[in-house]
């Protein structure tokens, strides 16, 4: 063995040879000869022989010299700044926000405690697992599930050839044998000096590591990238695609799943640097691309549709990880293909002046576009949500509950609930109202709820209904009522991040770690929390037990919506509770009134007409008037918050544009609405005078303090109301009396001389009489 390493060493610092071919010669005799398919190898023997027969020749080719001798100078020599160390699932790393290029610049724990950065700006996190586990318990209990449906999929089988084999366990220790290498930084040096001065030796492969090396914009823009990356996706995915090419994973392989996980965050790489300067072949390569990603798009739209099980509970749970994997793979794609768009100034400017909205019929002509079928899969969604949690769908199993978390959860909800409901508001700003409120009640199966009743005695169907009445409530407060999105009105992603961290502490003191795993991270796993933390919240530094936390400001305070659509039903609750036990410390009343929203952009301007719209009056006059009769049972104490909360919204919304603009060019009439009569008949009643009643229900007496301020506001109202008609009649009466003199003046100046004419002959006749009266009086 000694003798045929030292042949190799020889043979491969013959420049009559070419390494390469040599090389390969070598791995191609002895691999398979070591490797050999027993089912029990000698693992001392194996590596004993792969030593011998090609890592030492290749060590001393490398070197130049006997390689114990070369690596104890290296030791030497001193260490690196570079540790080499290899992460392993979930070991904690760190990144410094003020030195780190990009996300993928990490420092082990040893490392960054004896380095500078510990007193920069930086970010601790989990390294990257493997999968899409978070934990091992989650890996076993899913490993647990498919062994327990195993004997339901047949096997996948597949045969190698024992040399495909031998080579790949060769490549496994050639693996080990670099790591190692790579320890050194003189090694590195002379790993470095190996590839440059034989594999790019040739120019080929010189243009094509130029090509992987090169920035973004010229990847996209001389070898189309995107293209080809999405391409790829579409080559690998189609045989999760079903008869109406949408994708399936039902019995789906994870090792192939990790494959397109991996092409993802390619794509994702190469989105990584915006373009400060496009020319039109990168706006084309572009828009190429993101027409081919839009293909994928149109196979993940209604993939894997569920029906509603009846009777009979389903047998097996269907997989449903693979589907939200994707998802949550594709979210940063899309805010990052969002950013790409908005860096084209030429397009930016156009839109972010007239809005996308009001561009619409730029792409769709009037006669194609249907906005509601632009408002139909979000409200399929967030009505199936209210449905489970009516708990109409729990023969479907617990996979459908999972779903429903992730739609809403913090890691998912960016591209998912949060744009359903934005598409609800596009809906609304573009349907009139009343036709909007009806397609609503039509979609949630509540239009018959809101007529006369039929008195039923069926518990869980008055139960199911009050739930998706309560549901249907807290989306029609999210429509009209969550404005922090940029474009929805004039904020930014900075007011967004603080308004999610205000109303956190709003619940209660958070350390920064819980604070961080509560908002979504951007492309770069940022979440802007570093930015906007103490414009917000002081920290609280620990004490001789526990951790430090954040608090919010007083100042902040205001800013509490207890209706805030982030929340979970346990998070309302718990924020709900914590204030009202501040304000009654504070022997203030308890009512959580919500914050005057920002206003809408000008495209969304009309969604605040669903407040005040004939539909919107009968469902809240309805739901009071159930209360305050205590004849049925179709009312909860959540819906009468809910009704009051869109209430304090319209008085909100009504008092702001008042003070606004002009009234005469004011048409949100709300408190109008409000006292206007049900119906014709003579024991109708108004919103009003149901609050009035109200106060005197025993059950509501929490709501007491927010139905007082109610009223309280339209008694103002309704003084303002009056001293405005009687301004407006008096500017009114001014007004017509300066007309009348100026017609006047008009007149006499249009017939002056007849004006003067008139004037003469009146003196003379005057005259004539005056002197007939002086002679009859001699």
């Amino acid at each position: 063995m000694v003798r045929t390493a030292v042949w190799l060493f020889l043979q491969w610092c013959d420049e009559r040879f070419n390494f390469q071919a040599t090389f390969l010669q070598c791995l191609a005799k002895h691999v398979p000869n070591i490797y050999s398919a027993e089912m029990d190898p000698l693992l001392e023997k194996q590596e004993e022989m792969v030593q011998a027969a090609i890592l030492y020749p290749l060590e001393c080719y490398l070197f130049g010299e006997d390689p114990d001798i070369f690596l104890e100078k290296l030791q030497q020599s001193g260490t690196s700044q570079l540790c080499g160390k290899v992460f392993k699932g979930g070991e904690t790393t760190y990144s410094c926000r003020d030195c780190a290029v990009d996300p993928t610049c990490v420092l082990c724990m040893d490392c960054f405690q004896n380095s500078i950065h510990k007193n920069h700006r930086y970010k601790g996190r989990r390294a990257v697992k493997a999968g899409n586990y978070t934990s091992c318990q989650e890996a076993k209990e899913e490993i647990k599930r498919h062994s327990e449906n195993v004997s339901q999929r047949p096997l996948h089988v597949e045969v190698l050839h024992a040399d495909v084999m031998a080579h790949q366990k060769f490549a496994l220790r050639l693996g080990s044998w670099l790591n190692k290498l790579m320890s050194y930084s003189r090694a590195r040096k002379v790993l470095h000096e190996l590839i440059f001065s034989s594999f790019f030796m040739e120019m080929e492969y010189k243009k094509l590591f130029a090509v992987e090396f090169v920035k973004a914009r010229h990847l996209i823009e001389e070898q189309n990238v995107i293209t080809t990356i999405t391409e790829t996706l579409l080559e690998v995915l189609p045989e999760y695609l079903d008869k109406n090419d949408k994708f399936n994973f039902q019995g789906y392989s994870q090792d192939k799943l990790n494959r397109v996980y991996a092409v993802i965050y390619d794509l994702r790489y190469v989105l990584g640097g915006k373009p400060t300067l496009w020319t039109d072949r990168l706006r084309e390569r572009f828009l190429q691309g993101f027409v081919s990603f839009l293909r994928i798009l149109t196979c993940m739209q209604g993939m894997e549709e569920i029906k509603r099980q009846f009777g009979q509970h389903i047998e097996v749970d269907p997989d449903w990880e693979a589907a939200i994997a994707i998802q949550m793979q594709l979210k940063n794609i899309l805010l990052m293909f969002q950013e790409w768009c908005a860096s084209d100034v030429s397009l930016h400017v156009r839109l972010s002046k007239t809005g996308a909205i009001s561009r619409l019929h730029e792409f769709v002509s009037p006669e194609e576009f249907q906005v509601e079928l632009l408002v139909e899969y979000p409200l399929r969604c967030l009505v199936l949500v209210a449905q489970v949690a009516a708990e109409m769908w729990r023969r479907n199993g617990l996979s459908l509950i999972s779903q429903v978390f992730y739609y809403q959860d913090v890691k998912c909800r960016e591209e998912m609930y949060d744009k359903d409901i934005i598409m609800l508001q596009i809906g609304a700003s573009l349907m009139d109202p009343n036709q909007f409120l009806l397609l609503i009640l039509q979609r949630y199966e509540l239009a018959d709820a809101f007529k006369k009743l039929k008195p039923t005695k069926d518990q869980d169907l008055i139960k199911q209904c009050n739930v998706l009445i309560e549901e249907m409530l807290q989306i029609l407060i999210y429509v009209v009522g969550e404005r922090y999105v940029p474009g929805v009105s004039n904020v930014t992603k900075e007011d967004v991040t603080m308004r999610e961290i205000i109303h956190l502490l709003c619940i209660e003191p958070m350390a920064h770690s819980a604070i961080t795993e509560s908002l979504p991270e951007n492309e770069n796993n940022e979440t802007g929390l570093e930015n906007v933390i103490d414009k917000v919240a002081t920290f609280k530094r620990p004490g001789v037990s526990g951790h430090g936390v954040y608090e919010l400001k007083d100042e902040c305070l205001k800013e509490f919506n207890m209706f805030f659509y982030h929340y979970t039903k346990t998070q309302h609750s718990k924020a709900e509770h914590t204030q009202k036990k501040r304000r009654k410390q504070e022997n203030r009343d308890e009512a959580l009134l919500p914050p005057p929203p920002p206003d809408f952009s000008p495209a969304f301007s009309n969604v605040v007409r669903i407040l005040n719209c004939d539909v919107m009056m009968h469902i809240l006059r309805t739901i009071l008037q159930r209360a305050v009769e205590l004849e049925t049972h179709l009312w909860t104490e959540a819906m009468i918050q809910m009704v009051l909360h869109l209430l304090s919204l319209g008085l909100l919304e009504e008092k702001h544009q008042l003070q606004k603009c002009p009234e005469e060019e004011v048409t949100f009439d709300f408190y109008h609405k409000a006292t206007r009569m049900g119906s014709s008949a003579l024991n109708a009643v108004n919103v009003l005078m149901l609050l009035e009643k109200l106060k005197r229900v025993p059950q509501l007496e929490a709501q007491k303090d927010t139905v007082s301020w109610i009223l309280q506001s339209t008694q103002d109202q309704e003084k303002a109301e009056r001293k405005r008609k009687a301004e407006a009649a008096r500017l009114h009466r001014q007004k017509i009396m300066a007309q009348m003199s100026a017609l006047q003046r008009n007149f006499i100046e249009t017939h002056k001389l007849l004006y003067e004419n008139t004037l003469e002959a009146q003196g003379k006749e005057d005259a004539i009489m005056e002197e007939e009266r002086d002679a009859s009086t001699i």
